[in-house]
């Protein structure tokens, strides 16, 4: 069967390097589980073809990747090799070729390398984010209103860290600060991090709950028991290193039209290693850049991944019922609310960059499988702060 394949050697060679990064870096399997074991099918056949096709000089340069995959001048030599051997002898690159653009166009994580990568930022702990931090005066009235759940129960502080980023970033916006506010809602046996989150956030409130992390009754806590009225709302992660103008230009979609209901302002996400999250929190919150620049990150990026950032206006969140409480752990409750969402009101989606900072890893949940899509009908209160217990 004739293939439909691109004519660009540039972009098939791309697709080659890529897909050797994506089947021999570990990082590409902590940026998501599922998606990594999804592409083990397609990028396997790509290794072998690449060191096997008959050419000394590509099978050189595929294996160098293959020894370094994190090296930007050995994916940089694979790819120009490839073009070069293309253009000298066509059809030996046919199967390499055809296989790396079945890879790329089936599975779901992608590669991201800067052309100023590596760009060598020390470490970021917690306590240098947290230094720099002043307390935020509670408003009531602002009628956007951003929340984000959050647990970190672990030893190395890397969601902690990510948190007092992720607030810095917000703090440090183009829109109008009386205008918008933030809840931090902590989920744990204890409230371990009050401390350095009330300082960045107007509202912090503590869901007491042991085992596994509820991130949809942490959102719908956030959202149900904020004071005040509120018009916009936006579920953020807490992993989200936001740019300068990422209040003002979602609020502004909603102001643009009125036939809109919630936004998902990106298509993919890219998911940094520990080295580039510390580079891109360098450049956002230390040099109060207007965005982390993606010329000196190395990532993977996940594409049209659930959850991350959804914005809605609260009438809508509010006639849904929020997020199904009914998910434990992490797997399925994003697609589930934005399945109702969608359901619901008109949804628009855009390709804004989204950020997502490295931290220790957290294995999606096998639990949620037998709840049904689309069949949340809370009982009572939504967000009800004690469900799990008293504080």
């Amino acid at each position: 069967m004739q293939r439909l394949l691109p004519t660009s050697s540039l972009l098939l060679a791309k697709a080659v390097a890529d897909g050797i990064v994506v089947a021999v870096d570990d990082a590409a399997r902590h940026a998501s589980q599922v998606f990594w074991e999804w592409s083990r099918p397609w990028v396997g056949p790509v290794v072998a073809a690449a060191v096997a096709v008959e050419d000394d000089d590509v099978r050189g340069a595929a294996q160098a990747l293959l020894e370094d995959n994190r090296s930007r001048t050995r994916h940089e030599r694979l790819r120009q090799t490839l073009v070069a051997c293309a253009g000298k002898r066509p059809g030996v690159l046919d199967e390499l070729f055809d296989l790396a653009w079945l890879a790329e166009t089936n599975i779901r994580l992608g590669y991201h390398v800067g052309d100023d990568y590596p760009a060598a930022s020390p470490p970021v702990t917690w306590q240098e984010l947290e230094a720099g931090s002043v307390e935020v005066a509670q408003s009531n009235k602002a009628p956007v209103l951003i929340v984000i759940p959050f647990r970190d129960d672990g030893e190395d502080g890397s969601r902690v860290r990510n948190m007092l980023a992720c607030l810095t970033a917000l703090r440090d916006q183009s829109f109008d600060r009386e205008s918008y506010r933030v809840t931090v809602v902590e989920s744990d046996t204890s409230p371990r991090w009050e401390e350095p989150i009330r300082q960045l956030c107007e509202h912090y409130v503590f869901a007491p709950k042991g085992d596994s992390f509820n991130k949809a009754w942490a959102v719908n806590v956030g959202v149900f028991n904020t004071p005040g009225a509120v018009e916009l709302v936006c579920v953020l992660d807490a992993d989200i290193l936001t740019d300068r103008d990422f209040v003002s230009r979602n609020v502004q979609r909603f102001l643009a039209s009125g036939g809109v209901g919630a936004v998902i302002p990106y298509r993919d996400a890219l998911s940094l290693g520990a080295e580039s999250s510390a580079t891109a929190i360098h450049d956002r919150v230390f040099a109060a850049s207007a965005a982390a620049r993606p010329s000196r990150l190395r990532g993977f990026t996940l594409r049209r991944p659930p959850g991350g950032c959804v914005w809605a206006r609260a009438s809508a969140f509010r006639r849904i019922g929020g997020m199904d409480e009914r998910y434990e752990g992490w797997g399925g409750e994003d697609n589930d609310f934005l399945y109702r969402m969608e359901f619901d009101t008109p949804l628009d989606r855009y390709d804004d960059p989204l950020v997502h900072l490295h931290h220790s890893p957290t294995p999606p949940s096998a639990a949620n499988a037998g709840i049904p899509p689309l069949s949340w009908k809370p009982n009572g209160l939504a967000g009800d702060v004690k469900r799990f217990g008293s504080s």
